[in-house]
């Protein structure tokens, strides 16, 4: 879910996790120390020298090879191939693949 903005998590979590969050306030769904969202890639580059930052994620074999590898729900391995397409694109377009999965595991490497 934190990849999706506040309303649309909420509501997917209200929806499909009703024994979770059934009875969670919008209020405390949001509020700091949750869970429900995780850092977003921007938060957790540096705030000087970003562009020197190396994207190891894949190369450690945490990004799109691990999600694929380990999928083992009905749901995930349905929509291996949709995840598929948007790590082609990602890749084409010189962006880390680990961005588009449903959970953010990034490794970078500072170069020296």
């Amino acid at each position: 879910m934190q990849f999706f903005p506040a309303p649309v998590a909420y509501r997917y979590a209200r929806l499909l996790r009703r024994r979770a969050f059934g009875d969670v306030p919008y209020a405390e769904f949001v509020a700091d120390g949750t869970g429900w969202r995780n850092a977003t890639l921007a938060e957790c580059l540096p705030s000087r020298g970003a562009d020197r930052v190396q994207d190891v994620t894949e190369a450690a074999g945490y990004g799109w090879r691990f999600f694929r590898n380990t999928s083992r729900s009905r749901v995930r391995r349905a929509l291996l191939p949709l995840f598929g397409v948007t790590v082609a694109a990602l890749r084409a377009a010189g962006q880390s693949p680990s961005l588009c999965l449903p959970y953010l595991n990034l490794l970078f490497q500072w170069p020296r």
